[in-house]
């Protein structure tokens, strides 16, 4: 009778206990995937930290598991440690404490979503992501008439109507980012020929019309165009075949998409993208030195990748960025890039710019463990070429480190490509 009464305790308990999980797993998934929510008005930041707070409980729970994580965590821990040994040295505490947040929620999510891909995955990705993917573009279109509403659940809503709606995000760009993180989870967890194009069309659709991201227009353009560039002189060199119908319904393709583009931006006019399109087409060089924010975002690219070679790959202390800058753009060592803006930003926008800057060689981790993960799980030559483009160009730009979606990338890869060597 004990033994009974105790068996029925403690099968109470282990199915409490997966129900937790359950919980906890399909919240992080909402948080990673809607980062901009506000739940406590406490942290004044755009990306919010809801998805590391439950990947640390998480974590919590599965602390004897953390001791047998794949290898390739310690690309993450690394630099995780180095920011913890950096922060005591650092002259902006407040700036330390932003950064470390990054890259423990770089690390904390990626483990999370590592041990759900590995010991749970209960839920259905593809009709959750289909949800997501509408419910972003329901708040898109809503703001135009419920903006003071949406704006309450949002740590701040900032736009215009030549920008475009936020959806569920603060800035225009950063729902472009989202919508961009779409596209290749649609890609990737979407079997049906059919619906992967009604949905990137539906994506395209947010991105060019209702977001009118322009930063993210263009690099998914620049992707594209830098893709086939490759792949032609891959093919001229004999370095991999295609077959000719391919190439018929490739150009076809090309042909229908630019039609698409020109047609669309008839009805783009007063926007930014539409102004960027011909300021660049009538002097690309021009543009990019007179338009601010687009010499904002150049200055931080080049001026982070400069700080790093300069400091020949030692890390910087955090806090140095904005002494480094205000010193780097008075020096008329760049006079032939006539940056002559004054740089408005208090941190470094760029991912991969803000990694090396600031861990220094260090850095280089979180670009090797994505490159390395995209070529041991893509086998294909072609989509190999197009993934390492496609993220490494928005990591390039204005993406923060503390974005969930970056571990929830790091995980699901790792996680995959565990798979693969299982089975082969």
């Amino acid at each position: 009778m004990i033994n009974l009464k105790f068996q029925n305790y403690k099968n109470n308990i282990i199915f409490f206990q997966r129900k937790l999980f359950y919980f906890l797993f399909f919240v992080i998934f909402i948080f990673i995937f809607f980062p901009y929510l506000k739940i406590f008005n406490i942290i004044k930041t755009d990306t919010q930290p809801n998805a590391l707070f439950i990947s640390l409980i998480l974590n919590f729970l599965f602390l004897p598991y953390l001791f047998y994580l794949n290898n390739y965590f310690v690309y993450l821990i690394i630099p995780f440690l180095m920011s913890l040994f950096l922060f005591p040295f650092s002259s902006e505490y407040i700036y330390g404490i932003r950064e470390i947040g990054g890259y423990i929620s770089v690390l904390s999510i990626s483990i999370s979503v590592y041990i759900y891909f590995k010991k749970y995955n209960f839920l259905n990705l593809k009709k959750f992501f289909f949800f997501v993917i509408f419910i972003w573009l329901i708040f898109g279109v809503l703001q135009y008439f419920f903006y003071d509403q949406i704006k309450t659940i949002l740590p701040r809503l900032s736009t215009s109507p030549e920008r475009g709606s936020t959806s569920l995000a603060p800035e225009p760009s950063y729902y472009g980012l989202m919508l961009v993180f779409f596209i290749w989870v649609t890609v990737e967890f979407f079997d049906s020929l059919k619906i992967k194009v009604v949905l990137i069309l539906i994506i395209l659709f947010q991105l060019l019309f209702i977001a009118k991201s322009a930063i993210y227009v263009f690099t998914i353009i620049l992707v594209i165009l830098l893709y086939l560039l490759i792949i032609f002189v891959l093919f001229i060199y004999n370095k991999i075949k295609l077959k000719y119908d391919n190439i018929i319904l490739f150009y076809f393709l090309v042909f229908f998409s630019v039609l698409i583009i020109l047609i669309s931006f008839s009805f783009l006019k007063n926007t930014r993208i539409y102004d960027i399109f011909f300021r660049i087409l009538k002097n690309p060089l021009l543009f990019f030195l007179k338009d601010e924010s687009a010499l904002d975002r150049l200055e931080d690219i080049f001026l982070s990748f400069k700080g790093f070679f300069e400091n020949f790959g030692l890390p910087h202390f955090f806090g140095d960025w904005l002494y480094y800058i205000n010193g780097t753009l008075n020096d008329n060592k760049i006079d032939f890039l006539k940056l002559k803006f004054i740089y408005n930003g208090t941190r470094i926008k760029s991912l991969w710019g803000g990694v090396l800057f600031n861990l220094g060689l260090i850095g280089l981790s979180y670009i090797f463990l994505i490159n390395i993960l995209l070529i041991k799980n893509y086998k294909k030559i072609k989509n190999t070429i197009l993934l390492i483009l496609f993220f490494n160009l928005i990591f390039i730009s204005q993406v923060p480190l503390a974005h969930p979606f970056i571990g929830f990338l790091y995980g699901y890869l790792i996680y995959k490509n565990e798979i693969k060597e299982l089975e082969d």
